[in-house]
């Protein structure tokens, strides 16, 4: 991979054999500036502490950081986000816990950061994390199964009802939604799009005028920029501008919040990731082809190359056992669905005594169904992840706590490591394919390779949180049988990775040997 001279280098790595460490390695083989990317902030609390000591530094936006200033009227320190907003007489010194963290990242060969915090960087300074006329010359992207997500996050519009009143009313979105479970939404290109080309148009004008009357009342644009309302304003021009440009590649979509812009292939924008940035890495364990494809890269400006695992495969096996259930978003209305897939995840909990186990729920709802139907669901030792805000919080209860342990939520699919006996059993309560509830999704899931493209990844992803070396094992197991749709004929769709394979069993198998403490 280092006599790689193509733009794009794409590394099919499994998990656990190094990936991070690939990344990092490269960079200082090379000799030039790089900057590694994660989409979670688990993986760049990992990667930062793993290569702290080669000199990798970690960056984050600002809401990471405390402000060193105690502010009036607050009794506790806040972030430097509110420190910014208010003018923090220490925000451009080294005082400053954020102002800090980027001079670090501007001086170092190699620092770690998230999609979104380099994106929004970017985009205001194109020469963002850069110093002395050094160019960044390498992006490291990690979990690239995430980029075209994460880009899609970072170009969405989004306009909400409590500050513009929008030509679909909050009451109708709300009653719409409430009623039958779907929201008001079209794609771009459709006729009654033009409602919003309209309304952005109208606004727009609207805002300038705003603008300037909040001017008038000012001695220059400079202390007028200081409003608040002044600076909403201008946003909310730019956000009416990018309305009027979107074509049939975007959707809209109301709901009680307000409405959303989305884009239905977001690599076509993938511009905004690597744009100024002459190399570019992606790696990921279940990194295809395909991937690259829907990131807008054409296959004569990318080497692929996938290895084996290097893992017994009788010490980290992925089960299926057959249980008379299908699983679909319409089983949300049939209990008796759930309370047979929980039954079987309870009897392999207690097949398993003493060990760590991971309920991967799929959603929030589905970890309450198992916390009111498992005979497990309510000990004292089950911990639930109940919002992304608790999930790091939750995963270290549950790895410090006693090894009887159960840890559920959707939080833990991809960028979380549960090692050796932090977790040796997984439950995988329905098959992840993609929820298309959302009109984004819908239309990406008419290309039906898309749709088995998602679910796999996220099945591939599952599999590998708890087996992270060699000398590691862990089991996984799911129930659905919508598995047998996403396995196809045993070749999971040409989605997986050639190493990756699926047990059918019809009772518990014995367990794998225990790590040693």
């Amino acid at each position: 991979m280092y006599e790689c001279r193509k733009k794009f280098t794409a590394a099919a790595l499994p998990t656990g054999e190094g990936k991070s460490l690939f990344g990092v390695a490269l960079a200082k083989i090379l000799g030039v500036k790089a900057a590694y990317l994660t989409a979670t902030l688990n993986l760049e609390d990992q990667v930062g502490a793993d290569f702290r000591q080669s000199g990798l530094v970690d960056c984050r936006g600002r809401s990471n950081y405390i402000c060193s200033q105690l502010w009036p009227g607050r009794r506790y320190k806040t972030s430097c986000e509110y420190g910014h907003q208010h003018e923090c007489s220490l925000e451009h010194t080294d005082r400053c816990g954020h102002t800090a963290a980027n001079l670090a990242a501007e001086h170092s060969d190699v620092f770690v950061t998230n999609y979104s915090n380099w994106m929004h960087k970017r985009k205001y300074n194109k020469k963002a994390f850069e110093q002395d006329g050094r160019p960044i010359e390498l992006l490291i992207c990690d979990e690239a199964g995430d980029v075209a997500e994460q880009i899609s996050s970072f170009v969405s519009v989004e306009v909400l009802h409590a500050d513009e009143e929008l030509p679909i009313s909050a009451v109708q979105a709300q009653h719409t939604y409430r009623t039958s479970g779907r929201n008001p939404s079209g794609v771009m290109s459709e006729v009654d799009s033009g409602m919003w080309v309209s309304w952005a148009r109208e606004r727009q004008r609207e805002a300038a005028k705003q603008m300037a009357r909040i001017a008038d009342g000012y001695p220059s644009k400079q202390a007028a920029a200081k409003d608040d309302r002044y600076v909403y304003l201008a946003d909310l021009i730019k956000i009416c501008e990018r309305i009027q440009t979107l074509d049939s590649n975007w959707v809209w979509e109301v709901d009680e919040r307000g409405v959303k812009f989305q884009p239905i292939w977001p690599g076509q924008l993938a511009s905004a990731l690597w744009s100024g940035v002459p190399r570019i890495v992606l790696m990921s364990a279940t990194l295809r082809p395909y991937t690259l494809g829907l990131l807008g890269i054409p296959e004569s400006q990318y080497d692929f190359r996938e290895w084996p695992s290097s893992f017994l495969p009788q010490l980290a096996p992925f089960y299926y056992q057959p249980s008379g259930v299908s699983l679909s978003w319409r089983s949300k209305d049939k209990p008796e669905d759930y309370k047979r897939i929980i039954s079987m995840a309870d009897a392999w909990i207690d097949a398993r005594p003493g060990r760590r186990v991971i309920v991967h729920s799929g959603s929030y709802e589905r970890a309450r169904m198992f916390k009111e139907i498992s005979k497990h669901g309510k000990r004292r030792n089950t911990i639930y992840n109940e919002s992304s805000k608790d999930a790091q919080g939750a995963a270290l209860d549950f790895t410090h706590g006693p090894e009887d342990s159960i840890l559920v939520g959707p939080s833990y699919t991809t960028g979380s490591n549960f090692p050796n006996r932090d977790c040796e059993l997984q439950i995988i309560l329905k098959t992840p394919f993609p929820d298309e509830s959302s009109r984004v999704m819908k239309e990406r899931c008419k290309n039906k390779d898309y749709r088995m493209h998602v679910t796999v990844d996220k099945i591939v992803q599952i599999k590998g949180r708890n087996v992270r070396n060699h000398k590691d094992r862990g089991e996984t197991v799911v129930f659905d049988d919508r598995i047998k749709w996403a396995m196809g004929r045993g070749d999971w769709h040409g989605h997986a990775p050639k190493h990756f394979k699926c047990q059918l069993v019809n009772s518990i198998p014995p367990a794998p040997p225990r790590v040693s403490k």
